[in-house]
């Protein structure tokens, strides 16, 4: 079968429905194909909007000879159709868009829901948007909640047990770990439980139906490790509508512990035997907050002997050099230097 490719545009344009804007921050389509959506930014990044459109009504097609049918081109800005404004979020700083799922993860129940994370508190956290009804208006409600960020994307959706599963720094901001929320109606934002083991930074994977996940872990004084667990759930005889898993392993596919195959290459002059283990320290600043940095000490290093010090400062955003991670003793230069 034939098909054929037909080219519509958005007419009028974003920016003339929205003069305000100035980013078109991201896109995609409802699960059903049915709207697309649009994620909006103005020029300072203090404002964001999330809209859908028509893919039929709010679109002029675009004819071979050139033409444009489909819609009024002719009709003033007072009778262009409204757009469909599903949330806004001003800030008097900026917002930081968020890449997970292009910002928004709508559910593929035909409820119209949809999963996205703001820092409105201050906090990245998740939130859920139920569309209006009949009898209710529109609502947003926050589904992690707390002084720890969500860290990275949704990694999957069980929506026959309604959790969402995240990376997130709620049990330290020196590690990352997987975590998982449930969106029930009676569930509390608060109860989140971790499903990694503590002491390392983990890199996850959650397969599509969040039975599973691998995670690369390691910390800055144990190499990298990969593993693959299952999500265990309680009996169904347990009559409580929200339910969370626990982690099993089930296939350990690179240890620490493994052994070269292949003869080291020989170790440059300046480094020692083994590589030096940076140490994690905290300190509370003016502010009240409490920050973290690592000193890589020099190889024999004795506590009654001055050293000259270098000081490496990033102040971000998003960026974080410091964590229980072992990219920390991995990093060649600072050896060298130390």
């Amino acid at each position: 079968t034939q098909r054929r490719v037909v080219r519509r545009r958005l007419k009028p344009s974003v920016y003339e429905r929205v003069p305000w804007t100035e980013y078109i921050a991201r896109a995609g389509w409802l699960p059903d194909g049915s709207r697309c959506w649009v994620q909006l930014l103005d020029r300072q990044q203090q404002t964001l909007a999330l809209l859908t459109f028509d893919p039929i009504a709010d679109f002029a097609l675009d004819d071979p000879d050139g033409s444009e049918t489909s819609m009024d081109l002719d009709a003033t800005p007072a009778t262009w159709p409204p757009p469909n404004l599903l949330r806004e979020e001003k800030s008097n700083i900026w917002i930081n868009v968020n890449n997970a799922h292009g910002g928004n993860l709508f559910l593929e129940d035909g409820s119209g829901r949809f999963l996205y994370m703001s820092e409105v508190t201050g906090y990245r956290h998740v939130y859920l948007y139920t569309p209006p009804s009949s009898n209710s208006p529109a609502t947003h409600r926050a589904i992690t909640s707390g002084d720890w960020i969500v860290d990275g994307d949704v990694l999957a959706v069980d929506l026959a047990r309604q959790l969402v599963f995240f990376t997130g720094t709620k049990d330290t901001p020196l590690e990352k770990h997987l975590y998982c929320a449930s969106f029930h109606p009676s569930a509390q934002n608060t109860d989140v439980p971790r499903l990694t083991e503590s002491g390392y930074t983990h890199s996850i994977s959650v397969s599509p139906d969040a039975s599973r996940f691998v995670t690369t872990y390691s910390s800055v004084s144990r190499r990298h490790d990969t593993a693959i667990y299952a999500l265990v759930y309680p009996s169904s005889s347990d009559s409580s509508p929200i339910v969370f898993p626990s982690p099993t392993l089930l296939l350990t596919l690179i240890a620490s512990t493994r052994q070269e195959t292949t003869p080291p290459a020989p170790a440059p002059v300046r480094l020692p035997q083994e590589p030096i283990v940076p140490e994690i320290f905290s300190f509370v600043n003016k502010q009240g907050l409490t920050l973290y940095g690592c000193v890589y000490k020099p190889p024999n290093h004795s506590p009654d002997m001055p050293y000259p010090t270098l000081l490496q400062v990033y102040g971000g955003p998003h960026v974080q050099l410091v964590n229980n991670d072992y990219k920390l003793t991995a990093a060649s230069r600072y050896q060298l230097l130390a």
